[in-house]
């Protein structure tokens, strides 16, 4: 969503209870992927520094959307 959390706070308060993080997800995933790439990571390297980087945005995500 790219939303700040403040504002998703309130939404969620508001009752809005669907919210859109794709973007924020590969946004991570591609930047995790490009930072090992340039550093001259193997795929695998690059995968996992992928998935690690999707992780982090989805685990704060939920940490946010259940009220942690």
């Amino acid at each position: 969503s790219g939303l700040p959390a403040a504002m998703l706070v309130r939404a969620i308060g508001a009752g809005v209870c669907k919210f859109n993080v794709n973007t924020e997800v590969r946004a991570a995933a591609r930047a995790a992927n490009l930072r090992a790439a340039s550093a001259g990571d193997d795929v695998l390297a690059c995968m996992e520094a992928s998935t690690a980087a999707m992780a982090d945005v989805m685990e704060a995500k939920i940490r946010l959307f259940s009220g942690e």
